[in-house]
């Protein structure tokens, strides 16, 4: 299984959000398949840039890398 970096996807743009919480937010009635914690969603998430619920797969030519802290954690 190919393994996502975030510098070479979507997982590491200051765009594409993931986060468990915020997606359960921006689409009511998730919590009714379960949860946004789900494993079948992996790391899919939403481009804010672009507005598309997306499967990191690549990055497009908007990418714009997130800053990390030391420990690893993106910097909010």
């Amino acid at each position: 299984m190919k393994r996502f970096s975030p510098t070479n996807s979507c997982l590491g743009c200051v765009y594409f959000k993931n986060d468990s919480r915020f997606l359960e937010e921006q689409y009511a009635g998730l919590k009714t398949l379960s949860s946004g914690w789900g494993c079948v969603r992996g790391d899919a998430g939403l481009c804010l840039l672009h507005d598309v619920y997306l499967f990191p797969r690549g990055k497009c030519k908007n990418f714009r890398q997130q800053e990390y802290e030391v420990s690893g954690n993106p910097v909010r």
